[in-house]
């Protein structure tokens, strides 16, 4: 997916946000590739990209800030949860910036849920299984309340 939003004849604000969340089953892969181009001033991109995965998945998140694109501000925010001991992700996000004034950031994350957490709700009674699926609710929880994801698709994803 390509986004590129011109804006060379105003000094106004352009935003893009790319909030993406997806939960892959063992028997799927996944490949997908974002790339944004900033291509004026105060061009403004957040990208959100958040994982369940129980099969393969591989993303690159390409960002681009061109020379005439001064007070750019570009973020990157990517997270992989593997579900399964076979699970496998490649994730690879990038920044090219050719403007010295920006604010820009990149993370990446990668792994399973937290082992201690899982102990925690099974000594409450709770299944493994079950404690799975609280925590990965909670995973989309945190994402939607960052990424500003609708209630609609919180909801769709989380029953």
């Amino acid at each position: 997916m390509v986004n590129t939003l011109p804006n060379p004849y105003t000094n106004e604000e352009t935003k893009i946000n790319i909030n993406y969340f997806h939960c892959i089953n063992k028997a799927q892969n996944r490949d997908d590739s974002f790339e944004v181009n900033h291509t004026c001033p105060n061009f403004h991109s957040e990208i959100n990209y958040l994982v369940l995965n129980k099969g393969t998945a591989a993303s690159q998140v390409n960002t681009y800030i061109a020379p005439d694109a001064p007070r750019s501000k570009s973020h990157q925010h990517l997270k992989h949860i593997l579900l399964t001991d076979t699970s496998i992700s490649y994730s690879k996000p990038n920044l090219m910036i050719e403007n010295p004034d920006v604010e820009s950031s990149h993370g990446n994350t990668m792994g399973g849920l937290n082992r201690d957490n899982l102990i925690y709700l099974q000594q409450r009674g709770i299944s493994e299984e079950k404690a799975k699926v609280i925590l990965s609710q909670s995973a989309i929880e945190r994402a939607s309340d960052t990424a500003f994801f609708s209630n609609l698709i919180k909801d769709y994803f989380i029953k």
